[in-house]
């Protein structure tokens, strides 16, 4: 039994501090960050940079006409076939 000047460990005064694991801590961060914003952020950015590639680049309008012209064909084929049986 512990006298009255006794010094006692925290475990021994039953007072034990959580030490969260990595799950547990990143819960709590997530829930304390304004996760909307970020999103947001991080979404403006990534439009930003894809209309920057995309728009500066200018080739891909051949390409396009190509797999259209590709697709048109294809399709008459097939309506040829089966107009036929």
């Amino acid at each position: 039994m512990a006298t009255q000047y006794e010094i006692l460990s925290m475990r021994e005064r039953g007072i034990e501090q959580h030490i969260p694991d990595f799950n547990e801590a990143l819960y709590e961060q997530l829930k304390q960050t304004p996760w909307y914003l970020a999103s947001a952020a991080l979404h403006l950015v990534g439009f930003a940079l894809l209309n920057a590639l995309v728009g500066s680049s200018g080739g891909l309008a051949p390409v396009q006409a190509t797999i259209d012209a590709a697709v048109a064909q294809d399709e008459t084929q097939l309506e040829g076939r089966s107009s036929r049986r």
